[in-house]
């Protein structure tokens, strides 16, 4: 009679174990930031690398540069 019972017992248990064993996710893991971020950054390479070539990387119609006040100074003296 435990051989039976015991069968049972073990049966059940297969059969709640099973789905999670079967179980697989769906969708891809999750990314870090940083490798997204990289991921990105690789992509656009190669449209920076052909505005690069064009000459038109950089817009200097709207271009801000910042020089240090002391750097004046000395180029004035100097």
């Amino acid at each position: 009679m435990k051989a039976p019972a015991l069968r049972r017992i073990a049966g059940l248990a297969s059969l709640g174990v099973l789905p999670f064993l079967a179980f697989k996710p769906t969708s891809a893991p999750a990314v870090s930031a940083e490798e997204a971020v990289l991921v990105r950054q690789t992509q656009e390479l190669p449209a920076l690398l052909a505005d690069a070539e064009r000459g038109s990387l950089l817009d200097f119609e709207q271009a801000l540069v910042v020089i240090d006040q002391a750097l004046v100074q000395d180029l004035l003296r100097g």
